[in-house]
């Protein structure tokens, strides 16, 4: 069934929220949630980094990322969203003499919007020693939801290393029940605000649950900058309900539950005129579509000269083929009817069938002497005796095929070439060197008309390779003498025998 896209912004689909992949400017960072019954808060005892807020110039001895670490403790921290929480890394400052022992950024991301950090904080020393540092989280300044955070070296923007920050709260659902016809396009839209402050949540992950008796579809959604986040219900006709529920386990919900109506759209068919010729199947043909918008499901019923065939509409169209045998013009019916649509009227056209006709290919004996090239002439008319233009003649001789055209004439030419002497001699007999002065070949040839107005045909076209002397200046066909000398230089006759 056709679902629209959500909103840019408004309805991000969501695979899975324990697998999140980041990827920033040109650094990618992955990283894997734990299963929602491991445990996942931080709570590890760490020094607190705290921020050098001086503005000296840190450009004279730049710290580079491969000269001191960063490695966050956890993969996964998960700190609470009305008290705030810690998450810590060990840090190995740089050994080198007249640098800074660190220069780093820490950068928080709501894994939705990885353009722009939610917290940006700068940490630089010339005099920390290496140790485990607690960073701290204010709950004023980050909302419930999932992060990713990360620590990029200032000097060469280098991402040192990264976490999953899963930051606990409660979220109110707000929703009202649904009315629309399928595929209208009409939208449903969800709010979703943070309980203890009020205010919208963003990038929440929200799972619905539609329920219809025994059908159930299930979808992932995320809130938008607005916390809101609209859709078209993902299902067919009828009255469904929707449970709305958080999509991880950090984030608490309480069940919503609304009612989703889809009544039927309507359709509408347009029957196209049918042309065949007798001997071929005929094609109905009819599109199907709503509110001028392809229908790409249901079947369309095609009524004609008594009988019902059944068709599937795919992308708008649906087609049917069927046998007729008297020629003449029938009218034929186009019905629609789906699950989710309104039965259409039935749509009216005509099928012609018209008459075809047998072809006959008319050729003659051709005689080629040896070694000639020489194109055979053959003509294609109707069994009437009128002349058939284009299509193609398939020439079939020796386990070897070509095609060739038939021209505006209804002529098609069939290259021939005559034999060698070798393939003419026999031998020598009592008459002398003898050769046959014939060898007949049969050639397979069939037409293959390019419309169905015309029957295709075949026959066998005769083509003889003729005996001709090849001696200088001779060119007889018939027996005949050829003056020699023997090695005395006595003169004599020699007898060609032709057969």
């Amino acid at each position: 069934m056709a679902v629209d896209d959500a909103d840019a912004g408004d309805a991000i689909a969501i695979d899975d929220a324990d697998e999140i992949a980041a990827n920033i400017e040109e650094n990618t960072v992955e990283k894997t949630a734990e299963d929602e019954n491991n445990e996942i808060s931080a709570s590890e005892e760490g020094q607190v980094l705290s921020k050098d807020q001086s503005e000296d110039v840190l450009s004279t001895n730049p710290v580079k990322a491969n000269q001191y670490k960063i490695e966050f403790t956890k993969d996964v921290f998960k700190i609470s969203g009305k008290d705030g929480g810690d998450i810590s890394f060990d840090l190995t400052v740089c050994s080198k003499k007249g640098y800074y022992k660190y220069n780093f950024y820490v950068e928080s991301y709501n894994v939705a919007d990885l353009a722009n950090p939610v917290i940006k904080d700068h940490f630089y020393s010339t005099s920390d020693s290496s140790d485990t540092y607690d960073y701290p989280y204010n709950p004023k300044e980050i909302a419930p939801g999932t992060y990713l955070v990360v620590a990029r070296n200032v000097y060469d923007n280098e991402i040192m290393d990264s976490t999953l920050l899963a930051v606990s709260g409660t979220a109110v659902i707000t929703a009202n029940n649904y009315k629309g016809v399928y595929t209208s396009g009409t939208k449903m839209t969800v709010k979703v605000t943070d309980k203890d402050t009020g205010l919208p949540l963003k990038y929440a992950a929200i799972k619905a649950v539609f329920t219809k008796g025994k059908t159930t579809v299930t979808k992932s959604y995320r809130s938008g900058a607005n916390g809101q986040f609209s859709f078209v219900p993902p299902v067919g006709v009828g009255t469904w309900t929707v449970t709305f529920s958080s999509d991880v386990s950090w984030i608490s919900v309480a069940a919503v539950k609304k009612t989703v109506t889809v009544t039927k759209a309507p359709a509408k068919v347009k029957a196209f005129k049918a042309r065949e010729y007798k001997g071929y199947k005929m094609t109905l043909k009819a599109k199907v579509t709503s509110k001028g918008k392809n229908v790409n499901e249901g079947t369309v019923a095609f009524k004609i000269n008594g009988k019902t065939y059944k068709a599937s509409v795919k992308n708008g169209i649906a087609t049917a083929k069927v046998s007729l045998k008297k020629v003449k013009t029938y009218k034929y019916t186009a019905k629609f009817t789906s699950s989710n649509f309104k039965a259409s009227k039935a749509a009216k056209a005509k099928a012609i069938l018209k008459k075809s006709f047998k072809t006959k290919i008319i050729s003659k004996h051709y005689k080629v002497y040896v070694f000639e090239k020489k194109n055979a002439k053959v003509q294609i008319k109707t069994k009437e005796g009128k002349k058939v233009k284009g299509g193609k003649l398939k020439i079939i001789f020796e386990g070897q095929s070509m095609t060739v055209k038939v021209n505006k004439k209804g002529v098609a030419k069939i290259p021939l070439k005559g034999l060698s002497v070798v393939d003419h001699f026999v031998g020598f007999t009592k008459k002398g060197e003898t050769y046959k002065k014939y060898i007949t070949k049969k050639i397979k040839v069939k037409y293959i008309p390019s419309s169905h107005k015309y029957r295709s045909s075949s026959a066998k076209v005769k083509a003889s390779s003729v005996f001709k002397c090849p001696g200088p200046g001779c060119g007889k066909t018939s027996s005949h003498y050829h003056m020699g000398h023997d090695s005395y230089g006595v003169p004599y006759k020699h007898f060609y025998a032709v057969v």
